[in-house]
């Protein structure tokens, strides 16, 4: 949109703040532009359905069953927490992160 050399630099202020102007009504509409997106993912300043904790100390006894192999438990815990609107996402570096559903 704007090329080095087309625009001489005080078209170049306005386009940026026309831009701004535009990101913060974009903001004002959805209310996520603003926010850090992995606390957006994860509810923040949303009430959670249970304690953050109550979900860590699930994804880590899911972790521990699917150890052991105990798939039907760690299918439990999923399924459970996917009631509630958290979905669970494993990772390829065996981590797993979670996030509401939106």
């Amino acid at each position: 949109m704007i090329e080095h050399g087309s625009m001489d630099l005080n078209e170049k202020i306005a386009v940026s703040k026309k831009m701004k102007e535009f990101i913060k009504d974009i903001n004002d509409v959805f209310g996520i532009l603003l926010e850090d997106p992995k606390d957006w993912f994860k509810g923040k300043g949303t009430s959670l359905p249970i304690p953050q904790e109550e979900i860590e100390r699930l994804i880590e006894e899911r972790r521990k069953a699917r150890m052991e192999k105990n798939f039907k438990r760690a299918d439990e815990i999923r399924d459970y927490l996917k009631s509630l609107g958290i979905i669970l996402e494993d990772r390829i570096d065996g981590k797993t992160v979670w996030r509401l559903e939106r």
